[in-house]
């Protein structure tokens, strides 16, 4: 297994993530203020966490203005003041980029501009599951609610019966949430501008696993002690493959423009965990 850390992917939160997996893995950390345990914190992001706290803030507000209806021209000017230090001066010079007379200055402004914006997508991403998390919660309140009215009226299901009819909503409901839909191809080329190069992720969602397998990229099983001493059936053993990011997210060649494209990860496939 590699050296480099091994990492949850497509989500965030710990609380998103199957609970039989092993204790070596990480979730990526947004930048927001005071790390919890359990994250890979990137040293290399743009905004300190103060500012990507009072971006959360920014986002949280366009959202519910944007769900009132209201004016978000006061948030949208807003946001130039969280712009950090060093991005505010490249931009004072784009002109000078524009005119060719410094590329090299020119290329490291984009560089730099391309890592905001992930950034940004990240805590966006991170915000989003937030209010995931919060209709999760939500949904197990009013069930238990529901439970209790049912005893109320002396009204049982078969237990079998009433467990299948509690999942089934439950999947339709959050299949029906646009909160729950955030493409893994996004959050994993924004993520890939802050991980380390042969970094090992995880997946575990049966649909992202199948769409990597049909890349036909070279997976074996992994033999190591620390997935096989966990609960998944010897049929799902995980399978490692590696290939440049490019490769993974189904494009035919790497983009130039876009050079994170070609850092080479580790993918893991493991869809028997539980």
């Amino acid at each position: 297994m590699s050296a480099e850390p091994l990492l949850f992917m497509p989500f965030l939160h710990k609380e998103l993530c199957p609970a039989a997996l092993p204790p070596s893995l990480l979730h990526l950390w947004p930048g927001l203020p005071n790390p919890q345990k359990g994250f890979y914190v990137p040293a290399d992001f743009p905004l300190t966490p103060q500012d990507a706290a009072q971006y959360m803030e920014y986002a949280l507000g366009i959202g519910m203005a944007a769900a009132d209806k209201a004016p978000v021209s006061s948030l949208l000017a807003a946001e130039k003041q969280m712009r950090h230090p060093g991005i505010i001066k490249e931009e004072r010079d784009i002109q000078a980029f524009a005119q060719g007379r410094d590329p090299e200055r020119a290329a490291s402004w984009h560089r730099e501009e391309a890592r905001l914006a992930a950034q940004k997508a990240l805590l966006r991403v991170w915000l989003l599951e937030e209010r995931l998390l919060e209709i999760q919660e939500l949904e197990q309140r009013c069930q238990a609610l529901s439970n209790d009215f049912g005893a109320m009226l002396g009204v049982e299901l078969e237990d079998a019966e009433a467990s299948a009819l509690l999942l089934a909503q439950h999947a339709q409901r959050l299949d029906n949430s646009p909160v729950s839909y955030v493409s893994w191809h996004f959050l994993l080329e924004n993520a890939a501008l802050f991980l380390p190069e042969r970094s090992t992720l995880l997946f575990t969602d049966s649909s992202i696993c199948s769409e990597l397998r049909e890349l036909a990229l070279p997976f074996s099983k992994v033999q190591d002690e620390l997935y096989l001493s966990a609960s998944a059936q010897p049929a799902h053993r995980p399978e490692l493959a590696e290939a440049p990011l490019w490769k993974a997210l189904g494009m035919k060649n790497a983009r130039p423009e876009r050079p994170w494209l070609a850092k080479v990860f580790a993918f893991l496939l493991w869809d028997g965990a539980q």
